[in-house]
């Protein structure tokens, strides 16, 4: 099981870069329908539901990560440690 941290909160399209990959260009692959629970900033003592994702391919590095969409369009992502 992997560990998860904290990397980013922000609107989408934000410009948003993991590992040099633009998250907001690049087509979202959910691998195996997988989810996390991870804390919600917003709300201490809640955790927010996160897909588990990877992007970037053959032509751009790869990065895996975690996200969810949070109240007010805001979207939080982890990485895993």
């Amino acid at each position: 099981m992997l560990g998860w941290r904290e990397h980013h909160i922000g609107p989408r399209n934000d410009r948003y870069r993991i590992e040099g990959v633009d998250v907001w260009r690049e087509k979202w692959r959910w691998i195996n329908g997988q989810t996390v629970y991870l804390p919600n900033p917003f709300r201490p003592g809640e955790n927010a539901r996160c897909m588990i994702c990877e992007i970037g391919g053959k032509y751009t590095g790869m990065a895996r990560f975690a996200a969810s969409e949070l109240e007010n369009g805001l979207w939080v992502f982890y990485v895993p440690e």
